[in-house]
């Protein structure tokens, strides 16, 4: 026994400083938002993970069945998904809901600018209080420019300035 004994804690010793020490970090993609305008028109399609959306439905929002994704679900994206344009907090104009088989897709009207898009801030937290590593996958498409970012626990909010 003791000779087998000495072997492996040299090798437990060895190998517990010597094994590269990774810390491994994960992003969990939870939503993606989608910002076009058309004119002097902003629109926003939001795509839901259909898994983690119905999950947090079912835990956070009190709604009948029949209701949970048109009722509930807009009112839960809402809350946890803000724009403004311009300095003003846009509203989001439910315009169609279809349920696919990964994802559950809002098509918004966020309203209009009545005049030059100078400035559009968009703020998430969604799924933050379930899992600290979720990701929200942004792309605003204004005219020609079209910019990506990832909002997530450490850069929930971005400002988009246009010229």
């Amino acid at each position: 026994k003791s000779k087998l004994y000495l072997p492996v804690l040299i090798a437990l010793i060895f190998f517990s400083f010597n094994t590269p020490k990774t810390n491994i970090i994960h992003s969990n993609v939870v939503a993606h938002v989608l910002i076009d305008n058309y004119h002097n028109d902003l629109y926003a399609e939001v795509y839901f993970k259909k898994d983690l959306f119905t999950m947090a439905l079912l835990q956070e929002e009190s709604c009948a069945p029949e209701n949970m994704v048109k009722v509930c679900g807009n009112s839960y994206a809402q809350q946890h998904i803000n724009m403004t344009l311009n300095d003003e907090p846009l509203t989001f104009e439910n315009q169609s809901v279809n349920i696919e088989k990964d994802y559950v897709i809002y098509r918004y009207f966020l309203g209009s600018s009545n005049g030059k898009i100078q400035k559009i801030e968009v703020e998430s937290d969604y799924m933050l209080k379930y899992d600290d590593h979720s990701v929200t996958k942004l792309r605003i498409k204004i005219d020609e420019l079209e910019k990506h970012y990832s909002l997530k626990a450490e850069r929930k909010k971005i400002t988009l300035a246009l010229n």
